[in-house]
């Protein structure tokens, strides 16, 4: 069982390797497979890609996401990782002591045309105009680089919009 535990999550090669050579994301792995080893129906990860870089963490929210696909089993994560909103099946957001589900909040949440994260638009306090539409940013900093070359965000931004809606269309 350890085995393919190790195959699925791609540490087969690593099956003799010494704790210290592993890498971060190799020890998330690992961390993810001791969890895995008795079967549970709920796993719960605290900041599972916390200390990895960018790559490390989508690997192992992918392999998060594929074992609540694949094993039919609940995972809660606690994160400030907003890759997460683009493969988690419900989304509870702590905001100011309050716990609300995202699917049910009367909240409009757009994306910041520079990072990426989602913004509400209803108590947005930074905004810059481009084309005759209206974007909300989440920092001051992203305001800036928008507006030092607004047409390459933009760019970028209706890309990865086309890739979603088609992704969305596909499945």
């Amino acid at each position: 069982k350890a085995d393919a535990l190790l195959e699925s999550l791609n540490l087969e090669h690593r099956r003799d390797a010494m704790p210290n050579t592993l890498s971060g994301g190799e020890k998330q792995r690992t961390a993810i497979a001791r969890a895995l080893i008795n079967g549970p129906r709920l796993i719960f990860a605290d900041e599972p890609t916390g200390n990895l870089d960018s790559q490390s963490g989508q690997e192992v929210m992918m392999v998060l996401h594929d074992i609540a696909r694949d094993q039919g089993c609940s995972v809660v994560l606690v994160t400030h990782d907003q890759r997460v909103m683009d493969v988690a099946d419900r989304i509870l957001w702590m905001e100011d002591g309050k716990l609300q589900d995202r699917r049910t909040d009367k909240r409009s949440w757009v994306r910041d045309p520079v990072c990426g994260m989602q913004v509400d638009e209803w108590t947005a306090t930074l905004f810059s105009d481009f084309r005759g539409q209206r974007y909300a940013f989440c920092s001051r900093r992203c305001v800036e680089r928008f507006e030092l070359d607004p047409a390459k965000y933009i760019e970028e931004q209706g890309s990865a919009q086309a890739w979603e809606q088609k992704q969305d269309h596909s499945g």
